[in-house]
């Protein structure tokens, strides 16, 4: 019987528990694994095999189907979607967290539905691409989905940008500590912002032997060149990225990697963790702690922690270069924005008060 000719009234015949649906999820991963091989693994192509994963995983539990196939009836698409903006059957629900196809039971955020229900509207145009460009995204969906964005009051809301002199109040409050977590988190924060606005995956991800020390004219007498090898929009494909990272940030690095060397410290992450007695561990620093950190500082210097996030720093790149008059060209080349719509995006509406385009008159 064709997925087509599904018949959901009828009852499932065929051993659907967690155990059964476990293994044939080990069993259908290495077909899955070898086609997605193909693809570049890029931080998109890992949300794509995650949220392919998650629908055979829900049609499993939910339907009993055992084989990939498309494309997927509309009725199954329909139920997909309900059950992510409503609520999941309960037994589906907890069975999908056991299989670690989610963190944690409960509905999910509109966000998350839209980013699986990506995965899914692009698998059926790489296996199916004769059918309609809209087919996973039919008038019944896209109404749903509309309902839901003005139900949930759903509106991404953007955090704020760390600027150029709201980041150095931030640097004047670490500067009156010495423990090696706040020369760290100069280091992070500087680098970050400089390098035209790092995420926090591309931060984790900067090994020690990424980082060069050159000797320059202008202050403070050295710059350093950040190798990044892959990121969002960059990957193991494709060519590596070389950023500048020069004037106070490549000081603060500076005192970071002597820092490190002082401990013996040679390999691995450059930004890693501290432990609270001040020795340094072989892990990576971790998104909470950076983002506890950011938040910790934006209040001490009387802004709301809810309205920042590491994020901040990339949006505070653009908006400052969009202040500062930068040409589009040179501030994308930082930021590594292949889109301008993207690009522009991040620049946060403060810095419109000064726009002339807003003062024609």
């Amino acid at each position: 019987m064709s997925n087509n000719e599904l018949d959901f009234r009828r009852p499932i015949l065929t051993d659907v528990s967690a155990e059964r649906v476990a293994e044939r999820l080990a069993r259908t991963r290495a077909a899955l694994e070898k086609y997605l091989a193909q693809h570049k693994k890029t931080n998109t192509e890992r949300s794509y095999r995650d949220g392919v994963r998650f629908f055979w995983g829900w049609s499993w539990l939910t339907y009993g189907v055992t084989e990939v196939s498309y494309p997927v009836p509309h009725e199954v698409i329909l139920k997909y979607v309900v059950d992510m903006l409503t609520e999941f059957d309960k037994d589906v629900d907890a069975a999908l967290v056991k299989l670690k196809l989610k963190k944690k039971t409960g509905r999910f955020k509109l966000t998350t539905a839209h980013q699986r229900l990506w995965a899914l509207a692009r698998a059926h145009r790489e296996h199916c691409p004769s059918l309609p460009p809209k087919y996973v995204y039919s008038p019944e969906v896209r109404s749903l989905l509309a309902t839901a964005r003005r139900a949930h009051g759903n509106r991404r809301r953007k955090v704020n940008a760390l600027t150029t002199d709201k980041l150095l109040d931030l640097l004047s409050l670490l500067d009156e500590q010495h423990t090696p977590r706040a020369i760290m988190l100069k280091a992070v924060l500087s680098v970050a912002f400089n390098a035209g606005g790092l995420r926090i995956s591309e931060l984790q991800r900067i090994q020690m032997d990424d980082v060069t020390r050159y000797e320059c004219k202008e202050a403070p007498g050295w710059m350093y060149e950040l190798r990044l090898i892959e990121s969002k929009t960059l990957d193991a494909a494709d060519q590596d990225v070389v950023l500048p990272i020069r004037g106070l940030a490549a000081d603060y690095l500076d005192i970071w990697l002597r820092l490190l060397r002082d401990r013996n410290v040679s390999e691995g992450p450059l930004f890693r963790a501290v432990r609270p007695d001040g020795n340094f561990s072989r892990k990576g620093m971790s998104r909470p702690w950076l983002a506890s950190r950011i938040k910790e500082l934006v209040e001490s210097v009387g802004l709301d922690p809810k309205l920042y996030s590491p994020h901040s720093l990339r949006a505070g790149y653009v908006t400052q270069a969009h202040r500062d008059d930068i040409p589009l060209k040179e501030a994308m080349e930082m930021s590594r924005h292949k889109s301008v719509s993207v690009h522009l995006e991040y620049v946060r509406t403060e810095s419109m008060k000064k726009n002339k385009a807003g003062n024609l008159l």
